[in-house]
Parts: structure tokens; sequence; C-alpha cells
């Protein structure tokens, strides 16, 4: 096996971050944001967003498959659930039943979103750092879901609200940055509900982030603001999001804390193996 020469690493270690999501082992640990108040957290942001919009043309046969069966998914959802949903919503509200419905789907709002993080943000400020991950992944997850890819996904679509009464399938292309699909609520909430069960592994934390996730859509479908298909994509793209960027952000972390780093590398007319120990 021939090791290809120190010069042709930065350009396979390249190759390697596009095709795994993990990062240079060269790059000092310094280099990771403490916290979210810095510029070197800017840039993680930058770099987070990039692989977000970038990571699915690494996708394996697997993943797209994953992809198309959500598709098919949201369509059936889409076909029989959308009109019958927001009907039966209309003859089930209630004064009372509103004011829950309301409460819940505050959850998505994205004050609420920001002060549950700021909550993990002082968790970690006071020495848990798991806590801080979570602020971390999810301040970012949440600007690049709801200050890029919920507007486009919305002025591209410009699908109807269901209580304008005008249909599910009413589409007006790029004439409202703030239609109906998808829900953006709904993908605030599941962004930070998939960030939370990123980084904990009891079922207990995982279930609860998910359940009020699945509760604050219900409550725009209630509501009538949103279609039971407006709701089921912005439960994915959130999901997406979150799960992504806490992946990403981890395999970072790992090797800005290794002292170790092994990894295989793809240069011209050579493939090896590179390994640091940093002293």
């Amino acid at each position: 096996m021939e090791l290809p020469d120190e010069s042709d690493v930065p350009e396979a270690s390249a190759n390697m971050i596009a095709a795994t999501g993990q990062t240079d082992p060269t790059r000092p640990q310094s280099d990771f944001p403490a916290g979210v108040l810095s510029v070197s957290y800017g840039k993680l942001l930058l770099d987070d967003l990039v692989y977000v919009v970038r990571s699915p043309a690494q996708w394996s046969d697997e993943d797209w498959r994953n992809a198309g069966i959500a598709a098919a998914g949201v369509l059936v959802v889409g076909s029989i659930l959308d009109r019958k949903a927001y009907e039966r919503s209309v003859k089930l509200r209630e004064r009372e039943h509103e004011q829950r419905a309301k409460n819940i789907e505050r959850l998505g709002t994205n004050g609420a979103v920001l002060a549950i993080l700021g909550g993990f943000y002082v968790a970690g400020s006071l020495g848990n750092t798991e806590s801080m991950y979570v602020a971390q992944d999810g301040l970012a997850s949440s600007l690049i879901a709801s200050a890029v890819i919920t507007p486009a996904l919305k002025l591209i679509v410009g699908r109807r609200r269901p209580r304008e009464n005008e249909g599910s399938l009413n589409l007006k292309p790029f004439s409202d940055k703030n239609s109906s699909f998808p829900s953006g609520h709904t993908t605030q909430v599941f962004v930070l509900a998939s960030t939370i069960a990123s980084h904990y592994d009891q079922p207990w934390i995982k279930g609860l982030a998910y359940g009020l996730a699945t509760m604050t859509g219900a409550a725009r479908v209630y509501h009538g603001a949103h279609f039971a298909s407006d709701v089921a994509v912005g439960a994915l793209v959130g999901t997406y999001v979150g799960s992504t960027v806490a992946a990403y952000n981890t395999a970072l972390r790992t090797n800005a804390n290794s002292r170790l780093a092994i990894m295989p590398t793809l240069a011209p007319g050579a493939f090896g193996i590179v390994m640091q120990v940093q002293f």
C-alpha cells in the first residue's frame, strides 16, 4: 500500500470531508467554538449550511430510497387527509380547545425555540457540555431552516392556506413568501426535537421531544393554518436539518478533541491511510 505524499493530504482530506462529513484532523481544537457568541460560531454556521445543502449529493442508494418513500408518504397524506383533516378540524373546533391548541403551537414559534435553546446555553455555560452542544447545533439548524430552506419552499410553491377555502391544489408560485407549504412552526419544532434527540440517548427524552413536536403540527392543522401535508413536509425538513447538523458537528467535535486521527485518503495515483498524533 502506497502512502500519499504529504502534499497530497489536504486534497485527499477534502474529498473525505465531502464524502463522510468528517473534518480534517489537522483542524486546531481552538477553531471549534466554545459557545454561540463568537466569530468562530459564525464560521461554523456557514459550514453547517453548506453541508446541509450539499449532503444530498453524497447520499447512498438507501438514502435516496428512504427519501422516495418519504415523498410518497407525503403524497398519500395529501391525497387522503388534506381536505378531510381540515373539514374535521372545523367541526371539532371549540373555544376551550382553541386556546389549548394555541398554547401548544407556540412551541413552534421562533421565540419559543430560541428561549428553549437559551436554556440549554445557560446550562452549557454552567458546565453541562451536552447542553452547550444542543444550543450550538439547535441554533444553527433553526437559522438554516427558518431563514433559508422554509422561506424558499414557501415562495417557490405558493400554496394557499386551507382556511382561505381555495382548495389544497391551489398553487401560486412566487406570489406569497408566507404561503402554506411547508409549515414553518412544524419545521422549527422538529428541528429542536431532532437536535435534542441526537444528543440524548434516553428514550423518554426522544419521545417527549418528538411527541410535543407532533402535537404542535397537529395544532396547526386544527387551526386551519396548514394542510396535513404541509405539516408532514415541515416535520421531514426539520428532522433532516436538525439531525444532519448535529451529526456533522459531532464529527467536527470528535476530531477537534482527538489526539489520534486515522483516516483513509485518496490521492492521484495512490490510496492509503493518514495517521496524525497530536502532542
